[in-house]
């Protein structure tokens, strides 16, 4: 080895690992908010159904929407629920959902899901 080629895989390493890292765990909280957006559809659609189906077992489409995204791991404090009708037998569920990373490498995001169901 030459004199002047001694420290260079340490400098590419050094250069290499940040990149590394950034990929991975950036990787990681695309994959968790993806997760995050398909569970928040599925909240949304299952509240709409029990307010348009049975209005007597889902009086509060907020807090039926929190007991559903708890279980599936939703912060029911960052989940926000209106209800809007869109006919007699109609209803409109839009879920706003605030998903913050889980390794802070994506900033927090505003998720919102739109669903209706008729009677």
């Amino acid at each position: 080895m030459k004199r002047g080629e001694r420290g260079q895989a340490i400098i590419e390493f050094a250069i290499v690992l940040p990149m590394f890292f950034l990929l991975i765990f950036g990787s990681i909280d695309i994959y968790f908010a993806l997760i995050a957006k398909g569970t928040l559809n599925y909240v949304a659609e299952e509240t709409a159904v029990c307010v348009s189906r049975n209005p007597a077992a889902c009086p509060d489409p907020q807090a039926y929407a929190e007991q559903i995204g708890g279980g599936l791991g939703l912060n029911g404090g960052a989940l926000q629920v209106t209800q809007t009708s869109s006919g007699p037998k109609s209803n409109t569920i839009t879920a706003v959902y605030r998903y913050s990373a889980v390794t802070k490498f994506i900033p927090s995001i505003t998720m919102t899901a739109v669903a209706t169901a008729t009677q």
